[in-house]
């Protein structure tokens, strides 16, 4: 499965979750009136949300989910990203697949 369709299913799996709120977090550059327009952060996970790990506990935790295909390796702002983002208590998930997701945050 390509990082597009796997980004795709995560999202729509977990859509209506009730403790569970994830978007597409996309990074770049684009032109905008002729004049160069950057946005997200180098080595940004494809998706980010907060996770609340059971009804009725504290305040939720950051989480990204970093979409891979089966060949696919993390970049060097990847790999600082997540670094920086778990050394901060965040959750982090280098996704192969749906099953990668599902065995942290469950169905």
């Amino acid at each position: 499965m390509n990082e597009t369709a796997l980004v795709r299913r995560i999202l729509n799996h977990y859509d209506k979750h009730p403790r569970i709120f994830l978007w597409r977090q996309n990074t770049g550059m684009a032109v905008m009136h002729g004049r160069p327009v950057f946005f997200g952060l180098p080595g940004q996970a494809d998706i980010s949300g907060v996770w609340r790990i059971s009804l009725g506990s504290g305040p939720g935790r950051a989480l990204f989910i970093e979409c891979k295909s089966l060949r696919g390796t993390q970049s060097a702002d990847q790999l600082r990203f997540e670094a920086s983002v778990t050394r901060l208590g965040a959750i982090y998930i280098l996704a192969r697949s749906l099953a990668d997701v599902t065995t942290v945050l469950g169905d």
